[in-house]
């Protein structure tokens, strides 16, 4: 059985373990701290660290440890298993006996674009079939998180058999485990007389203050007057005329990441995907084909991708009335560029010509059909570039893509933002410090994208509004370009309404895209919207009650005795019927007003 971690957020006054008991007749199965009987162990040791150290800092509300065992990372394993640490379960075990463990976990430094660290805890045979009792994905951001799991044995073992581990073969990281114990029933107990973790974020309240001015603020923002004048032929007001204006597109951009082989290719699956981009959706970026070596000119063969299936989709998406955004001119570092740009390690002048013959000739090739461009993607990991020519590179980068489409705004996109409870400040201030320095040396930026991969550390709307403020001072348009999800399903509906609503509220936001919206195209299989099978999720209802809902605006109404019929509705482009009269419109944020003669 595969068991999620759920989360909980400092924000819980107690957790859930310390506010209810267990079960009675529990017995430790280590003597002293189990994480002290933990030891390295795979085929790829030398990859991993394992080292007991003291706690520092204060501690969450029922937490008590002194010490903790750090666990890192220096490159990703071949897999979760070829680096971790294990114990041999010293009690002999029964078919179905009960096991309680409890932990907490923090990150440290490094982990996924969602922020956080990463492990596995495992209860399982110890040798061949590895037959696993219980199994659970762990994350966790810089704070510590607690988690607790009662299970049954999947089968009987003699002591030693069974053992428990901690997968370490990820990216590389630093996670804590502290706090760590398991009990040991010797006979079967109900599991649902075990404490069940709570799901819940800071802001969830109904009646929550920062979503009532969110909302006001939204109302205020989003919104402008529509002015429909019905004249006769003479000119004069005529009134009792049915109004109807009916919402095409929103002017903020709800959008997503696609696949232009997909968009060109057949079938039902890809069928579904294409009558449902229009749908839900105004505005799009590619996942992967404008990225550097998925887009060298007339080269297929370093990604096995074709520049025509770009061509055939953009050619699609105008047609459906989608907008586009590149993704990405830079993304400066060896490892995420050509291969061949390796000749200029140790060639600085060689690589920055690649470098603007590059974003000259692509972002070139674009010119008008863009609304806006990654010029560089992820500065504060994929630094390569910068090392070697100094960071002025990012500066022309800039002034090179603006050359090249003066009219497509240029973002400096960033992870780690919003992630993992908001807590990298690290990753902020780096992110900050690059944009300052981007505007003081005169490039040529309009915008900041966040990306948004979030885990299972749901970030309060208030922290999100609160980083929206701080880089909302910079004075740039915010996008949220890389939006996905893997939220427990009791708080998914919740936390997904109160992500848009805040960021929707925020006067800087001009939009937020999903890094693709259905799992059968998605690279973690989270995809906001449908699952493979096309069923609506409680993120995807979320979306729609409120984007395609509560957010969207189709009214009717008479004329007056002026002929006038007036409503505010939420700004983008609108279809107006005055009897068998239509006519689109767009409704910008100072309102607009349309005479129609009938």
């Amino acid at each position: 059985m595969k068991f999620r971690i759920l989360t909980l957020l400092l924000a819980l006054a107690v957790s859930t373990a310390f506010a209810q008991t267990i079960p009675q007749g529990g017995s430790p199965v280590y003597p002293g701290d189990p994480l002290a009987a933990l030891v390295l162990v795979g085929n790829q040791t030398a990859l991993g660290k394992a080292v007991l150290v003291p706690v520092t800092g204060n501690l969450p509300a029922g937490a008590s440890f002194t010490q903790a065992l750090r666990l890192s990372t220096t490159a990703q394993a071949e897999s979760a298993w070829s680096v971790q640490v294990a114990a041999p379960c010293p009690v002999k075990v029964g078919l179905g006996e009960t096991f309680y463990v409890e932990f907490w976990v923090r990150s440290v430094s490094g982990g996924a674009e969602s922020a956080e660290g990463r492990t596995i805890f495992c209860f399982e045979k110890n040798g061949d079939p590895w037959t696993k009792s219980a199994e659970s994905d762990v994350t966790a951001g810089r704070d510590w998180k607690h988690f607790y799991l009662p299970f049954n044995a999947a089968l009987p073992t003699p002591e030693g058999g069974s053992h428990i581990c901690f997968r370490m073969g990820f990216a590389p990281q630093t996670i804590e485990l502290a706090g760590m114990r398991l009990l040991h029933y010797g006979q079967a107990v109900d599991l649902g007389k075990f404490p069940k973790m709570v799901v819940t974020y800071a802001g969830r309240e109904k009646d929550a203050p920062w979503r009532r001015e969110a909302l006001a603020r939204i109302e205020k923002i989003r919104k402008a007057d529509l002015r429909v004048v019905v004249v006769g032929k003479d000119g004069k007001p005529k009134s009792g005329v049915l109004v109807e204006a009916r919402m095409l597109r929103h002017r903020f951009y709800w959008g997503t990441a696609v696949q232009a082989q997909r968009l060109a290719g057949i079938g039902q699956d890809v069928e579904n995907y294409k009558a449902e981009i229009p749908k839900w959706f105004n505005h799009v970026v590619f996942e992967n084909d404008l990225k550097w070596p998925f887009w060298e000119p007339g080269l297929t063969a370093q990604s096995g991708w074709n520049q025509a299936w770009v061509d055939e989709s953009l050619k699609w998406l105008a047609e459906n009335h989608l907008t586009v955004r590149g993704h990405n001119l830079v993304w400066p570092s060896w490892r995420n560029s050509p291969t061949r740009l390796q000749a200029f390690k140790d060639d600085k002048e060689g690589l920055r010509k690649a470098i603007r013959e590059h974003v000259l000739q692509e972002a070139g090739a674009f010119k008008g059909k863009l609304t806006d461009w990654d010029a560089i993607n992820e500065p504060y990991a994929e630094h390569d570039f910068m090392d070697l020519l100094g960071p002025g590179i990012m500066v022309d980068i800039f002034k090179w893509a603006h050359e090249a489409d003066p009219k497509a705004k240029l973002y400096l996109n960033e992870y780690g933002i919003f992630s993992g409870g908001g807590a990298d400040k690290g990753h902020q201030d780096s992110f900050f410090n690059n944009l300052t320095y981007l505007k003081e040396q005169g490039a040529p930026i309009d915008g900041l994208g966040i990306q948004s991969h979030l885990g299972t550390t749901l970030t309060p709307p208030q922290t999100l509004l609160s980083l929206l403020d701080r880089f909302g001072t910079l004075g740039l348009d915010i996008q949220i370009t890389e939006f996905d999800i893997e939220p427990d399903p009791d708080v998914a509906y919740d936390y997904m309404r109160d992500y848009l609503t805040a960021v929707f509220s925020h006067p800087k936001v001009v939009g937020m895209l999903m890094w693709g919206f259905w799992d059968g195209a998605h690279w973690h299989n989270s995809a906001p919207i449908f699952t493979k099978d096309w069923e609506i999720k409680p993120t995807g209802k979320a979306y729609q009650d409120l984007v395609l809902g509560a957010w969207w605006t189709n009214a009717k109404g008479k004329t007056g005795d002026d002929g006038t019929y007036s409503v505010r509705g939420f700004q983008g482009d609108y279809s107006i019927k005055v009897g068998g009269k239509t006519q689109e419109i767009s409704l910008p944020p100072d309102g607009a007003a349309v005479t129609v003669t009938r």
